[in-house]
Formats: C-alpha cells, structure tokens, sequence
C-alpha cells in the first residue's frame, strides 16, 4: 500500500484504553477506500485507513493494559490516506519514526511499519453517555524503554489493502468497518467490475 508523498475484525468488545501515554505496537491497517464526509457543508471524498494498535505495560495505577481475556488493549486512528504537509498522517509518523518525506519521492509503504512499536498519546473523550480512547500524537520509544528490550507482539501482523482484496481479510474485519468499506467506490468497482477508475471519485490522489 503507497501513499504519494504529494499534497493531494469480528464484532468483539474490548475495554476501554485509559489517558496516558502508552508503549503501543502497530499490527493492523485497514484500507477504508474512498468515504464520503462533509467540510463547510460541502460534501468531500478523501481515501481512509484505520491504524490498529495494541498496547502493553500498565496505567498509572499500576493495572496491565489488557483485556479480561489476557490480550492487550486495542487503540485505533483513523488517517486521511494523504501525507501532505498539513496531513495528520504526515505529522504522526515524522514525530514518530523522524522522517523526511521530502525526500520520499517515490512514495511511502505503510506496510513497512506494520510491527514496530511507538509511545502512543492516548486521551479520553464522551460520546453517547460512553468515554472513548482517541489516539492524538505518535512518539519515538524511548532509548532507555528499548534498551531493556521491546515485548513480544501479541496479535498477528495484518493489512487489508482493495487494490489486493482478500475476502478472508475482509470477513475477519467487524460489521462496522466493512459496512465503510462497501459504500466506497473502490469496493463497488471490485464488486461490479466496472472499468471507472476509483481515483475519479477521491479529492486526493493516493495510489494504494
């Protein structure tokens, strides 16, 4: 999955990720295609994708990140497929990974980052009479955190990408997410086999 560097699972609960920043690993992404939003009450069309990470360690009152079955916390981002230079992508991997996509002409891979670890800043919201997790900035692991050694990865490395749909993949991702995926014009060209290219229907020309 390239993203230009131009401007242009199941249905399975899990608790909620507490305020914190966290040491958190990137096991999944997840290829939205192209959605439907508004901006000034202007319809837009911008490529999404879904980071997933699952985090380790424990909260500020000493309590393991996990889940009442054993497995880590999960935390998800939700990213214009775009890293433009107002792009949040772009500013979450340059604080994260100190790169420089100016000299990225080709393109960056997202696939390339899929298992590396990441101090995650997770803050706390309401919404719906229900507090949620948001993920709001992506930092380097500190030296110290890495010189005594990184924990094992939990979940399975995973991209589901539409420019190489995998129907297991895309069975395994919950209702919510595919029901995203379906109304996309990437999906519908798949599914109908129309020859329309997706792009015509996206205001950012990202080649996934």
């Amino acid at each position: 999955m390239l993203i230009s560097t131009t401007n242009t699972g199941g249905n399975k609960e899990f608790k909620n990720a507490p305020a914190g920043s966290h040491l958190g690993r990137l096991y999944k992404i997840v290829d939205l295609g192209t959605q439907q939003g508004e901006w000034e009450g202007k319809a837009t069309y911008t490529r999404k994708m879904i980071f997933y990470f699952e985090l380790h360690g424990e909260d500020d009152k000493g309590q393991p990140l996990i889940n009442d079955d054993g497995k880590p916390l999960i935390v998800t981002k939700y990213y214009n497929a775009s890293l433009g230079e107002k792009a949040t992508l772009r500013k979450h991997l340059q604080t994260w990974l100190n790169l420089d996509f100016s000299k990225m002409p080709e393109g960056f891979k997202v696939e390339n980052i899929l298992g590396k670890f990441a101090m995650i800043n997770v803050t706390t919201y309401q919404k719906d009479g229900k507090t949620r997790a948001s993920v709001e900035g992506l930092s380097a692991v500190p030296a110290i955190v890495q010189k005594h050694g990184l924990p094992e990865g939990i979940n399975d490395i995973s991209i589901f990408d539409l420019n190489k749909f995998d129907s297991a993949k895309f069975d395994s991702l919950s209702d919510g997410v595919k029901k995203m995926i379906v109304s996309s014009p990437e999906y519908r060209a798949l599914t109908q086999k129309s020859e329309q290219p997706a792009d015509d229907f996206s205001n950012d020309s990202i080649p996934f």
